[in-house]
């Protein structure tokens, strides 16, 4: 029994539904939603919190030199 496209439809036709349903989703609502919100690309997230550790690493060693001077 040789197989032909119409055999395969069924099987394809929900993983297609799940793939537009998923483009929709994400075009039409997650996207708008963090442009408005201004959430920056992950990149920018990741080097914000490393500029903040380094920030808060500075200032935790200001206060320890400070403690260290003041004894």
């Amino acid at each position: 029994m040789e197989r032909t496209v119409a055999h395969s439809v069924p099987i394809l036709a929900p993983l297609m539904v799940a793939a537009a349903a998923e483009r929709l989703v994400f075009g039409l609502i997650l996207v708008p939603w963090a442009v408005e919100n201004r959430i920056p690309p992950p990149s920018k997230l990741a080097q914000q919190v490393m500029v903040r550790s380094v920030r808060e690493r500075r200032i935790i060693d200001d206060r320890n030199s400070n403690n260290s001077n003041h004894q």
